[in-house]
């Protein structure tokens, strides 16, 4: 096999770009046109209280081709994120970064949008149809003004990423053109030194392909294209808002990192270990449902906005402080004892002095009562600052009392004088009002009220007098509000000083919001902890969405496993077999794996993968028209630029039909590709066995038959999902068992007997099976493509006894491998032992013949032997090694370079996964 780069960011030849091959919606598309402006947009979302992102793309051009910079800030909660990175032409990175964020509105430069000079706007408009995309002046993306613009309005934590991001010249230019745009148009308003500015680094996330993370159902169900029935529905125990959009976030980015993937999984550890300390996050997480509203202390006043409004922003602000400081001394107490590095780093950086100095500030100005946000704007809000802070304030507070006194006194002297049960009543449409309920004998109203609303027999009425109180009482509230807003503002300007910590409570706050998550899903008994290795060695897997939300009884487990030597996979069965769930399980417990969660399993090993791809279906590309040959090749070919020696790629129905496969064809040049795709750990000091990764690569077909040109290729395994055919009422039925075992299916004409399980026609089926009588004595004159037996004789005499050897001396290399990747450098004992004995092993497992022609053979004769002498045995081609290039070469006689393939041998006598390898 070719030795291929590992990743191909720009290509030296430019590939043609490919259109696009999208074929279902990444989200739910609304059945209303979206004809609203941007602003209509914002406001219908902020008083929803929902995220609203607004995104900038600045893509390079000429030698900086697929160069992308990225922008992107929630206006409603202020937070500005950037990132640069490299993509390919299919743009997978972009739409992966663009799910992650969900963002309402996307810029380009209107020179992209006008003149077409790039396909990614297209693109988004397939993935994500909901969303708006705006053009913008050129002059908007400029990366100087993005500069100065960040030094004045990003916090103190800006200068720590400031070096790396004044490089990033795409990046600021997205940045430059968002704030302009957002600035100009008055969307926000930001207050100096206040803004959180994070700086996303994408080589430490799982890229996951958008279309593969809709078939997994990550975000979104199939079924009825909602969160219900997904995996973020079944990993959501989340309790603030904030903590939710951060486990969205890592389902669609999980981390590649293996040190914080173990610290999370320790964290999950102790929090199952310790309930105690589980529950009281939980009970402390609950009192600051709304914590991610701090992020609105970068927003300044808005005078575009009424005095209310600005009134109602900053008491929101200062009342979720308030609470978020409250939850610090309990947080404190509940991690005293904790012994994960995490959850010791959180309890470190509570104890910053700042939060008890901001609370005593706090304190000191507002009230204690007020616990209740909602309340609070309603009626405890103008009682919010404590009495004595301004004596305008209490002036004003008094009066406010002697006019509710005086309503109070109104209603009853009008109850007294007319003799009915009149109820004073409060609402924000009504204002002040008096409630009656009508009875069958009570007489006809006096003129003096007026009907406001009517509710059965209950209505509710006011007089021109308390029309004149309300008149009052709302002109001084107008006043209590003013003086309670100078008050107040006067306080945040103090509090955004030390802004800083404030953010990383609330990041402490979310993140222990999804640790909590994670635990308590982790607490079934049935899920376990993964580790993190070279291989994937998963026992008893089951997929964890068919067993929570499936409609059958028990889930069957099956074992996965996957290593760099044995690494792609080749499923066959019968339709409706378990294929594609076995594909979609595969996956899904990779991406719970690296979110950081236990999985539904006995045990597991992951392999940490960077790139997650997959291709599902066979179903004809409607909208574009394109076939599925077409669309197999250029998923394939998007497929093969973007692939790493730590990708994980899935394909399922390769071949939709059960046809020989065209080996001449495009999609199979791509497949083999793919299958002989070889690299090398970048860490290790040399190129040796090792060091050797390849992608790990699952398929499934009906085409039998495309398993013979591969099994040649030793890193090729046969799965097969076991299916028995039934002798039932004269007629062959199926039985499926739903178990991945080693080989491949023997179930013969298999779609026959699914029609008559699905009930097609008899006459349907009678013709069916004389076509397939007659293929098959048509074919009886046929030459057999030959194949490889797995019976082993006592003689290499055979060709398939060749490949035989082959395959036991491929295991003998990869048992090097796993020593030299175990053993200690220094000690030379140890590996000469496990050396001796792996020797010892291999040379016993081989016939007597072909042990005594290796003694008696010198190597260099053995390795340059391609074919028996004339007079000799194939026992002498047996022992030849097949050799690559581009790999650590050793010169023998005739300096030719050679390179040994190698595989990790299961041991025969394994229980665990015996049953698949």
């Amino acid at each position: 096999m070719n030795f291929i780069k590992n990743r191909i960011d720009r290509p030296a030849v430019p590939l043609p770009k490919p259109l696009v091959y999208r074929h279902i919606d990444l989200r739910p598309k609304s059945n209303k046109l979206n004809t609203k402006s941007i602003h209509e947009t914002l406001n219908g979302t902020l008083a929803s209280r929902e995220p609203y992102v607004v995104t900038a793309i600045a893509e390079g051009r000429g030698h900086a081709c697929l160069e992308i910079g990225l922008a992107a800030i929630d206006v409603s909660a202020p937070v500005l994120r950037m990132t640069q990175f490299s993509d390919n032409f299919w743009y997978s990175n972009v739409l992966t970064s663009l799910q992650a964020l969900n963002p309402v509105v996307i810029f380009f430069s209107d020179h992209s949008l006008n003149a077409k000079v790039s396909t990614l706007p297209g693109i988004i408009r397939q993935f994500l149809p909901d969303v708006q995309i705006v053009g913008l002046p050129r002059s908007y993306f400029n990366d100087y003004n993005a500069e100065k613009h960040l030094d004045d309005i990003c916090s103190f934590s800006y200068r720590a990423v400031k070096e790396i991001v004044c490089h990033k010249y795409y990046g600021l230019a997205a940045v430059g053109a968002i704030l302009r745009h957002c600035f100009e148009n008055g969307l926000f308003r930001i207050a100096p030194k206040s803004l959180q500015f994070r700086y996303l680094n994408k080589s430490n996330t799982l890229a996951i392909d958008v279309e593969c993370a809709t078939h997994l159902e990550l975000i979104y169900s199939l079924r009825k294209m909602s969160d219900k029935h997904s995996l973020y529905q079944l990993l959501n125990y989340c309790i603030t808002s904030v903590g939710k959009r951060h486990l969205r976030a890592n389902l669609l980015e999980p981390s590649s990192s293996r040190d914080a993937l173990e610290s999370r999984l320790n964290c999950i550890g102790e929090l199952l270990r310790k309930p105690e300390v589980l529950a009281g996050i939980q009970k402390v997480l609950h009192g600051v449902v709304d914590i991610g509203g701090l992020m609105k202390l970068a927003l300044d006043v808005d005078n575009m906005k009424t005095t209310k409004q600005n009134t109602m922003h900053v008491l929101h602000q200062a009342i979720t402080l308030r609470n978020a400081l409250r939850c610090v001394p309990e947080l404190l107490s509940i991690l005293q004892n904790v012994e994960t590095s995490l959850l010791i780093e959180i309890r470190h950086t509570l104890c910053n002095e700042t939060y008890k100095n901001l609370s005593e500030k706090i304190n000191s100005v507002l009230d204690a009562k007020g616990d209740n946000l909602q309340a609070t704007a309603d009626y405890h809000r103008l009682f919010l600052v404590k009495a004595r802070v301004s004596s305008t304030l209490d002036v004003l507070r008094g009066l406010y009392s002697e006019v509710i006194d005086e309503i109070r006194e109104y209603v009853a002297s009008l109850t007294r004088e007319l003799r009915l049960l009149l109820k004073m009543t409060f609402t924000k449409t009504l204002g002040y009002h008096i409630q009656v309920c009508l009875k069958e004998n009570t007489p006809t109203l006096p003129e003096i009220f007026k009907l406001l609303n009517r509710s059965g027999k209950r209505l509710s009425l006011t007089t021109n007098q308390l029309q004149a109180f309300n008149e009052r009482i709302n002109g001084v509230i107008r006043e209590i509000e003013l003086v309670s807003y100078e008050v107040i503002k006067h306080l945040i300007e103090q509090i955004r000083t030390d802004v800083d910590p404030i953010y990383v409570l609330v990041a402490h706050v979310t993140d222990l919001d999804l640790l909590q998550s994670l635990a308590v899903v982790s607490q079934d008994k049935q899920y376990c902890r993964p580790s993190f290795g070279r291989s994937t060695k998963v026992v008893s897997a089951r997929h964890p969405l068919l067993e929570s939300y499936g409609e059958i009884a028990k889930v069957v487990k099956n074992n996965i496993i996957a290593t760099p030597e044995y690494n792609a996979f080749i499923v066959t069965g019968p339709n409706m077999s378990g294929k594609t769930v076995y594909m979609k399980t595969i996956c899904v417990l990779q991406v719970m794996a690296q979110l950081g969660c236990h999985i539904p399993a006995s045990s597991a090993e992951f392999r940490i993968a960077d790139r997650l791809m997959a291709i599902f279906g066979a179903a004809e590309h409607v909208e574009q028209d394109l076939s599925n040959s077409s669309r197999l090749t250029k998923k394939l070919e998007f497929i093969f630029c973007s692939l790493t020696i730590h990708s994980l790629i899935v394909i399922d129905e390769f071949f939709g039909d059960t046809q020989c496969p065209d080996v001449c064809s495009p999609e199979w040049k791509r497949l083999e590709s793919l299958v002989s795709f070889i690299g090398f750990e970048p860490e290790a000091s040399c190129k040796s066995l090792s060091a050797v990764r390849r992608p790990f690569i699952y398929l499934t077909t009906h085409c039998h038959d495309m398993l013979r040109p591969l099994e040649h290729l030793h890193n090729v395994s046969r799965l097969c999902l076991q299916t028995e055919t039934l002798h039932v009422g004269g007629y062959d039925r199926l039985r499926y068992k739903y178990t991945v075992a080693e080989g491949k299916t023997n179930v013969k004409n298999y779609g026959i007997s699914l029609a008559r399980c699905v009930r097609i026609p008899e006459s349907v089926i009678l013709r069916a099976e004389a076509v397939c009588e007659r293929l098959k004595r048509s074919s009886l004159g046929c030459v057999p493509v030959p194949h490889n037996s797995t019976t082993l004789n006592e003689t290499f005499s055979t060709q398939a006894n060749i490949q035989r050897f082959d395959k036991r001396l491929y295991d003998f290399h990869a048992q090097i491998a796993v020593v030299l990747a175990e053993t200690d450098a220094d000690d030379l004992q140890t590996f000469g032992t496990r050396l001796n004995g792996l020797l010892e092993g291999f040379v016993g497992s081989l016939p007597a013949e072909v042990v005594e022609y290796i003694r008696k053979t010198p190597l260099p004769s053995l390795l340059r032997r391609e074919r028996p002498l004339p007079g000799e045995s194939f026992a002498t081609q047996g022992t030849s090694v097949r050799m690559e290039e581009g790999s650590d070469a050793e010169t023998i006689d005739n300096d030719e370079a050679i390179e040994i393939d190698e595989t990790i041998r299961f041991d025969d006598h394994s229980e665990e996964f015996g049953d698949i390898m």
